[in-house]
């Protein structure tokens, strides 16, 4: 068995703040997900996410495609590779 980390958002109707909780499960058997990738958009343009009811900083482009693909009021699952890997890692971002 290995793991994954997977997202899960939710935004309260009404509500532009992103709330996620980031949670381990089985990578064999992983819940249903879409799949974000951090290679896109200018890495120097970041917001703020509440990320297990904690400030986590991300690019602007990620949180600009959360909020489109949000639906208000229901919680969506996501794999985004830029916040379950540390990207100023070169050793944790080549396993």
């Amino acid at each position: 068995m290995h793991g994954i980390s997977v997202l899960y958002t939710y935004f309260p109707r009404g509500n532009e703040e992103v709330s996620c909780r980031l949670e381990a499960v089985n990578g064999d058997d992983p819940p249903p997900y879409w799949a974000l990738s951090y290679t896109w958009g200018d890495p120097t343009i970041t917001a703020s996410i509440s990320l297990n009811r904690k400030l986590f900083n991300v690019a602007g482009n990620l949180l600009l495609a959360l909020r489109e693909l949000r639906h208000p009021g229901i919680s969506k699952t996501f794999w985004i590779d830029a916040i379950p890997i540390n990207q100023n890692d070169t050793v944790e971002r080549s396993r």
